[in-house]
């Protein structure tokens, strides 16, 4: 799970469907998000939203994306691609165990983004030791991971240089199959 602190307000601003295409305001109905955001990968390979969305106002449901199945992962998927804006609020908490801290002193004045990978273990140690890039598009990597069982989450901060400016909020990319209430 992926969870976010502190409040916010949030939206959904496009969907990509492949039968009904690219999807925006106006295409779908988004109804009040429940409280807490966040984002569940279950081992099913459904991934749960806090949004609840839906192509009818009878039909609005928790928004999942169907994935693949975390267990059947060989090589690293992409689960997620986080758009980081320029200026970030400093934590209250102190760090535990259980959080990850990414290393960003040698990043330059870019924007960053987080790309997050679900992969097998053995597989996230060995583009690290080769020192092969997570992503193609980096000019600068930082990667840690999260092990559960024989798989891990790997989070990247990264520039890409592909990114020309700074958003003004965080933006979510979660890649997959929306599916939509009945």
């Amino acid at each position: 799970m992926l969870g976010f602190a502190g409040q916010s307000s949030y939206q959904t601003h496009v969907i990509f469907d492949k039968e009904l295409g690219e999807l925006r305001a106006g295409d779908f109905i988004e109804a009040n998000p429940l409280p807490n955001p966040k984002i569940t990968f279950h081992q099913s390979g459904h991934y749960k939203l806090t949004t609840n969305i839906g192509l009818t106002e009878d039909a609005v449901d928790r928004c999942t994306i169907v994935g693949v199945p975390l267990n059947q992962i060989i090589t690293p998927v992409l689960l997620m691609e986080i758009l980081i804006p320029n200026k970030l609020k400093l934590t209250e908490r102190n760090l535990t165990e259980k959080d990850i801290v990414l290393e960003a002193k040698e990043f330059p004045q870019k924007p960053w983004r987080c790309s997050i990978f679900a992969m097998p273990k053995e597989k996230f140690s060995e583009i690290v030791e080769s020192k092969i890039k997570f992503v193609s598009t980096s000019v600068i990597e930082s990667p840690h991971a999260l092990e559960s069982g024989n798989h891990c989450l790997s989070f990247t901060l990264r520039v890409s240089n592909e990114d020309k400016s700074f958003p003004d909020k965080f933006y979510f990319f979660v890649p997959g199959e929306i599916k939509w209430g009945a």
